[in-house]
């Protein structure tokens, strides 16, 4: 093969030094094959919109032979409809049972978008016109195959896939790419995001790992070794939320509890379905409608085994259901106690930033966090309270007095131990470290360094930066 034919790797998204804003480009031949384009997604929405808006320029969209996601979380996907509305034409692969999530969130990206254009334009006089819109969306909707987990899927003569479960998200999977010429065929392999071994996820199929590939694309977003699950976690999780629980009924206070809309709080409102004691009188509120939406659908999209039971839990008389603006801020004033279940988890949009305001200052209340918060985002300032006393949310200088509990188990990603193990197991010859912060990333390349030696491995490992092209 000629030198101008070889194979690389061009790591293009946020995610190369971040957490989110997934995007990279493989090429082989002539061809371009997508891995995921999701948005880039911190506590500013004016430098986000920078960002998303100028992330295509290393790319050729109508040039593009195929799109692969591994799952539909935002900064996996949020940016794809921009590629159709520049002319892409090409097929967007997405593991089955995925296509109807994918519009949700779409749709929920340019209601979003056009929230933040009309108050940009008012309050800071900045224009920020939507990247996408409806239209758009279902161009992009037009365009999708859903694919089943391992089979082999055709893009042309030279390229193939197949998907492998990756227990992170509902309908998650890690992406196994053939790229074939002559005789020869070449492996990449893609993790997207991928979960824990160590405890067991209802509606999420087994996690299945990549085997041998000539290189390895790998999230480590909990390479701080400090971010370790164990299998009693949730065990101790559970009798934690007992406890808050029962105190937030004996104080006439308010429980809080961040969620991400998408898997996450079909989570908890599960787990609370299966701990509720007969003894209490509390109500679970449901402040999300972007999570409702998804809510609806989930009986179509889980595993068979799972639906009589989901039907029961999302029928629960215990749920109260919000949709409007003002039904949430009627709950804010309540003096009942109650149990609330509000989007974003990393408190960087959504209604929990209102709630949050609110319910700060009194000592009474509870806010349980259950994963993943980005550094300097809301949640990750309201866990430090230390360092963050009183915070600033949307101008308001708000006391930070709250009560915080971390619950371990319901973190959607593999930890440090997980990645070690995975990492020192799977057969590669270059492994590219990203999604993660960067400092913590680093160090966890040297350990992986360490533990490959130990078998005596000479891998290359690459701590991927933004731009970075990697021969395959």
């Amino acid at each position: 093969m000629s030198k101008k034919n070889k194979s690389y790797y061009h790591a293009i998204g946020n995610s190369t030094n971040g957490v989110t804003g997934s995007c990279h480009l493989i090429k082989h031949l002539d061809y371009s094959i997508l891995l995921e384009y999701g948005s880039v997604q911190t506590n500013s929405p004016i430098i986000d919109y920078s960002k998303n808006k100028s992330k295509s320029k290393f790319l050729k969209p109508k040039q593009l032979n195929a799109i692969i996601i591994g799952h539909v979380h935002q900064d996996h996907i949020g940016m794809i409809p921009s590629l159709y509305k520049s002319g892409a034409t090409c097929p967007l692969y997405i593991p089955k049972n995925s296509k109807k999530l994918l519009e949700i969130m779409f749709l929920d990206s340019v209601k979003i978008m056009n929230k933040e254009y009309e108050l940009y334009k008012r309050t800071e006089k900045i224009s920020m016109p939507p990247l996408y819109d409806e239209d758009d969306v279902y161009n992009t909707l037009d365009h999708v195959v859903e694919c089943d987990s391992n089979i082999d899927i055709i893009i042309n003569d030279y390229v193939y896939f197949k998907f492998l479960p990756a227990k992170h998200i509902i309908n998650a999977n890690q992406v196994l790419l053939y790229l074939r010429s002559d005789n020869n065929v070449k492996k990449v392999g893609y993790t997207s995001d991928i979960g824990s071994k160590k405890i067991d996820k209802r509606f999420l199929t087994p996690f299945e790992p990549i085997k041998q590939v000539d290189l390895l694309i790998g999230e480590c977003t909990y390479s701080d070794k400090k971010r370790i699950h164990r299998i009693e976690d949730r065990e101790v999780d559970i009798g934690k939320l007992k406890t808050i629980i029962e105190q937030t009924i004996e104080n006439q206070s308010k429980l809080l509890i961040p969620v991400f809309s998408l898997n996450r709080l079909e989570d908890i409102i599960s787990t609370l379905y299966d701990i509720y004691d007969s003894k209490w009188d509390i109500d679970i509120v449901i402040d999300t409608p972007l999570g409702i939406r998804i809510a609806n659908e989930w009986e179509n999209i889980i595993p068979n085994k799972d639906k009589k039971y989901w039907h029961d839990v999302w029928e629960w008389d215990k749920l109260k259901k919000l949709n409007s603006h003002e039904e949430s801020i009627a709950c804010q004033e309540s003096s009942s106690p109650m149990i609330i279940l509000a989007s974003s988890g990393m408190m960087q949009s959504g209604r929990s930033i209102m709630w949050a305001k609110k319910l700060l200052p009194d000592a009474r209340n509870h806010i349980c966090f259950c994963g993943f918060t980005g550094e300097n985002s809301l949640a990750w300032k309201i866990k430090n309270k230390t360092q963050n006393p009183v915070i600033n949310i949307e101008g308001k200088r708000v006391n930070n007095n709250i009560q915080i509990t971390v619950l371990n188990s319901f973190s959607s990603h593999a930890d440090y131990e997980d990645l070690i193990d995975y990492y020192t197991t799977v057969k590669y010859n270059k492994i590219v470290l990203l999604h993660s912060e960067e400092k913590s990333k680093l160090k966890f390349a040297e350990d992986l360094k360490k533990e490959l030696s130990k078998a005596n491995r000479s891998d290359k490992i690459i701590s991927a930066v933004k731009d970075m092209k990697i021969e395959i």
